[in-house]
Formats: C-alpha cells, sequence, structure tokens
C-alpha cells in the first residue's frame, strides 16, 4: 500500500483492552454454512442507509456494516484497511486523496462497483435536502460548502479520475479523514437502486458491497444472507440474523434455550454467568463514555456552575460498584477521554463527589432551591438509558434538583439532536479509534452530528482545528490535553463511566474478535460455527 508520511502512522494510539475469551473446543478449522443469531437493542436499526448512520449508534452501524462497504475499513487494531479502494496515495501537504478502487468489487445488485458510485454516494450523504447525519465525514473537502449552500451541483473536490481512480481534495490537511472513511456513514450505494425506491425506502431495500445481503427484515427479525460474491472471499456463514430482543433477561433467556448464539450481558446480571460453562466470554474495554448530556442553550445548562454541580452532586465510585458491578470503569476525577486513548491527564481537574460543593455552585448560579429539568432516553438500556439514569435521581434530589425522566425511541433522540429539541439526554458516545476523531464532538462545527451537547467555546474549536493540522505526535498530544482541561472545567456533560462490554457466545462459535472500537463491529464474515450449533 502507497501511503505517504502523512498517513495514519504514529496516530494511532495504545489502547487498554481487558479480554478473556474461554478455550474453544469443537474443530479447529473454519468451516462454511449455518446461521448465527445475534441480538440488538429493541430500540435500535430503523434503517440500513448510510445515509442515516451515525457513530454514536453503533448498534445501527454495526449492521449496516454487514451490508455496505466504503473505501477502507477498520482492523481490531484500530489501523486503517483497504476497502472498496484496494491501495491509495496522499499528497505531501496531506490535502490530496487519491484512491485506487479494486477491479470485480461488485454491488448485490450484480453490477461492478465503479469511483462514479462514490462520488454519487458522498454527495448523496452531503445533499441537505437528503437529510445524511454523517456530513462532517466530508466537511473539510473542497466544494462542500458550495455543495451544501446550493451554488455548486457537485463537490469539486470529489474527482472521478477513471473508472477505478477516486480523488479528494481536502481544504486543508486533516488527519482524521482517512480514518472517517471508515465510519459507516461513508459507505458506498449504487445510484439506481436509491433511485428505483426513494431515500425513504432505501433503508429497507438496501443494496450494499458487503459480506452481507438484505434476505428479509419481519418485525424485530433481520435476515443476512451470505454475498457470494463479495470482493473479500465468500462469508463462512450462510446466513446471519439480528433478533430485538426486548432487553437483557429476555437476551439471557433465549440464550440458555439455545435459541441465539451470542448477546451482550449487563454489567446488572453479569455475575449471573460469569461462571456458566456454556458462557464464552469476550470482555473490552471500549472507547465510549456513558453520559448525561446537557443542551448547554437550555435554561439553567447555559451556566457552567450549574453543569459543574451536577457533575459533584453524583457518586460515580459507588454507581458503578452497586449497580454495574463494577464491570465499567467509573469516571470519578477523570477528564474527557475514555482511558483506552491513554492520554496522560495534565492539569485537569476531575469531578469528585461533594453534594457540599454542588450546593454551592448553585446558590452562585442564582438556583438556591434548584430547578428540574427533562432526561430523554432509550427506554430499555441499563447502561447507557434511561435505566441508568434512575439510581441517579436520588443524588440530584439531594441537592434540589429533580429530573423527569422521558422514554424515547433512540432514533427519535437521534433526530432531535439535529435540532437541539431536548433539555438532557442519556446516552454513550465514542465509537472513534483515535483521540482525535473522538475531540471533533466537543467542535461547535459538529451540532447535532456528533456534538449532541449544542457545546461551544470558540477557544476549543481552534485548539481542535490546530490539532487536525499538527503532524507530530507529542505537539498533537499536548494539544490534545489542553482541550480535555478546558472542556472538563466546563463541564457539558457528566461522564459518567467508561464502558466495559461483556459479550457471550455459544461455546460453537469461532472467530469473534475483540473490537475496542464496539463490540458490535464484528467482522460477521469471519465468523463461523461448528457442528454443535443448531442451526449449524
Amino acid at each position: 500500500m502507497r501511503i505517504s508520511r502523512f498517513c495514519l502512522v504514529g496516530i494511532l494510539v495504545p489502547l487498554i483492552v481487558v479480554a478473556s475469551l474461554a478455550a474453544c473446543v469443537g474443530q479447529d478449522q473454519p468451516r462454511y454454512g449455518g446461521t448465527f443469531v445475534n441480538m440488538i437493542n429493541p430500540s435500535e436499526v430503523i434503517t440500513l442507509d448510510p445515509l442515516r448512520s451515525s457513530i454514536t449508534d453503533a448498534e445501527t452501524g454495526s449492521v449496516i456494516m454487514q451490508v455496505h462497504r466504503g473505501l477502507v475499513t477498520w482492523t481490531p487494531e484500530l489501523s486503517v484497511e483497504s476497502g472498496l479502494a484496494e491501495s491509495w496515495e496522499i499528497s505531501e501537504d496531506g490535502t490530496v486523496y487519491t484512491f485506487h478502487l479494486r477491479h470485480g468489487a461488485s454491488f448485490q445488485n450484480g453490477r461492478e462497483v465503479i469511483a462514479q458510485d462514490c462520488k454519487y454516494s458522498f454527495e448523496r450523504l452531503m445533499d441537505p435536502k437528503r437529510g445524511g447525519i454523517s456530513v462532517y465525514i466530508f466537511g473539510n473537502v473542497v466544494g462542500a460548502d458550495e455543495f451544501r449552500n446550493g451554488e455548486a451541483e457537485s463537490i469539486a473536490g470529489i474527482e472521478v479520475v477513471d473508472d477505478y481512480t477516486l480523488r479528494i481534495t481536502l481544504k486543508g490537511m486533516d488527519l482524521t479523514f482517512l480514518t472517517t472513511l471508515g465510519e459507516p456513514g461513508a459507505g458506498v450505494v449504487p445510484s439506481e437502486a436509491v433511485e428505483a425506491v426513494g431515500d425513504g425506502q432505501f433503508g429497507r431495500n438496501p443494496v450494499g458491497a458487503g459480506p452481507f445481503m438484505l434476505e428479509s427484515w419481519r418485525g424485530d427479525t433481520i435476515t443476512l444472507k451470505a454475498f457470494e460474491e463479495y470482493y473479500g472471499g465468500r462469508p463462512y456463514l450462510d446466513t446471519l440474523v439480528f433478533r430485538r430482543l426486548s432487553d437483557y433477561p429476555a437476551a439471557g433467556a433465549a440464550f440458555q434455550a439455545r435459541e441465539i448464539d451470542a448477546f451482550w450481558s449487563s454489567p446488572t446480571n453479569y455475575p449471573r454467568w460469569q461462571n456458566d460453562p456454556n458462557f464464552q466470554e469476550l470482555k473490552v474495554a471500549e472507547l465510549w463514555t456513558r453520559h448525561l448530556g446537557f443542551n448547554n442553550e437550555w435554561g439553567p445548562f447555559q451556566d457552567k456552575r450549574v453543569r459543574q454541580a451536577l457533575n459533584y452532586a453524583i457518586d460515580r465510585d459507588a454507581y458503578v460498584r452497586v449497580y454495574l458491578n463494577n464491570v465499567p470503569i467509573s469516571a470519578t476525577g477523570a477528564g474527557i477521554f475514555p482511558p483506552g486513548f491513554n492520554i496522560p491527564l495534565k492539569g485537569v481537574s476531575g469531578y469528585y463527589y461533594s453534594p457540599e460543593k454542588a450546593k454551592e455552585l448553585l446558590v452562585e448560579a442564582g438556583y438556591p432551591d434548584g430547578f428540574t429539568f427533562s432526561v430523554v432516553g432509550d427506554p430499555t438500556s441499563a447502561t447507557w438509558g434511561i435505566p441508568a439514569i434512575e439510581p441517579l435521581l436520588p443524588y440530584f434530589a439531594a441537592i434540589g434538583v429533580h429530573c423527569r425522566l422521558v422514554p424515547t425511541e433512540y432514533g427519535t433522540v437521534e433526530m432531535d439532536a439535529l435540532t437541539g429539541n431536548y433539555e438532557s439526554y442519556v446516552d454513550s458516545h465514542g465509537g472513534e479509534p483515535i483521540a482525535l476523531q473522538f475531540v471533533q464532538r466537543f467542535h461547535s462545527k459538529n451540532f447535532g452530528a456528533t456534538n449532541w451537547l449544542r457545546y461551544s467555546n470558540p477557544v476549543v474549536d481552534a485548539l481542535i482545528d490546530e490539532a487536525v493540522l499538527t503532524v507530530d505526535d507529542v505537539e498533537r498530544t499536548e494539544l490534545l490535553r489542553e482541550i480535555e482541561r478546558i472542556v472538563t472545567d466546563d463541564a457539558p456533560w457528566i461522564a459518567i463511566n467508561f464502558s466495559t462490554v461483556v459479550f457471550g457466545t455459544q461455546v460453537w462459535v469461532h472467530g469473534m474478535q475483540h473490537m475496542p472500537i464496539d463490540l458490535k463491529y464484528q467482522q460477521y464474515h469471519k465468523v463461523w460455527v461448528d457442528e454443535r450449533s443448531p442451526r449449524a
């Protein structure tokens, strides 16, 4: 692979990955055939269209990435590897990317993927009339602003050189660009398939270039089948099923009944499975922050002192110990970065449990009697949804602050984020493989896309912009540490804990990998089941 000195070498950070996987028995060699049934959260996966995909929604994105492919993909080691682009070059000034597409890579309708499909897909995402979510991916491309403002019919910086060569020119060097191209929102789709059904229906009738293609979507079950002509080789599995289950207990019951092959063990019920001999455990510290996010433009949350007060109000250590069985990592005293990024703290004064300090700050801010606010969020998740906030309500009440919980379907929360139509939300944000990419969610240009907080600080914006252009690792890390210091002090959210996820599979399942970005982003075309599976 030919790349310049401005590629990702040197900016991928080491990770803290805690992993244990029970010894596999049965076949030693991969076999073809069989069905793998996985669980999905009950309120997620509303579309299989990259247009509607967001890095904050890993559940939807993980299914989309089975059907679609972009120019590049991510490895379990968090590096970038070839996807539809077999190789690429980057100019010496880091602004021109030339991608060489694979010959013979096919869409699931049988047509070969060519460079024009990439241009169509990327401009479709950036077209404001189509409501794409991950528009930040191409926001730094020459001509993107003019296209989005209706001043140009196409994006000048996305150029089709020939059928197998695509050139993308950036307005300025951006060390995160190649990595963002691995996001599900950058999936390449065939124009004829989209136009045949329209944007509104393509998400239920997708055509991509990934290893699996949609067979059916009935009620709570999405069934994918192996795409025989996938450029990376036929998947081992014949069928990959994503089954929507009502909650973690229902998933556990289905697992015990051998009806599903894998499920996410909630920290609240993890001890039940810890010593089960039929439970193959995959445990990984992921790059996600469970948090209560403030709409920084709403009422009391416009005052930093109020946001700081709520940060001091909760005992994160007790919450993680009592409610989550010490599975995730407490965010007491932490900054904004999950520990896996290994960004050394410098001058960061994180938050600890001090209701006295919280009350003092509320008085200073003019709220001696407290106030009431509402929280929207997923109604089912015990780690990043409304149930995760319930144990925190007594802490808030102790300082006179009262909270209304508003269970909300995740897709609605995601769409409301575009307009700021909420007072606060509960979620888990992250999933980016590099710290430089993660920090973009605090840039004001990303309101609604990844910046659900509607947080804006011009100093932080300038530091992020500078970090994106800084090639030297040491200098860039110093900038990231300064960004962390300022944002932590501004307290745009309450970082509650950092995700550690336990994924359990049946003993006949092989090929699952540690994916610190998010365990959901499995390379399912490499997963296989042995003959012991009832679905082999």
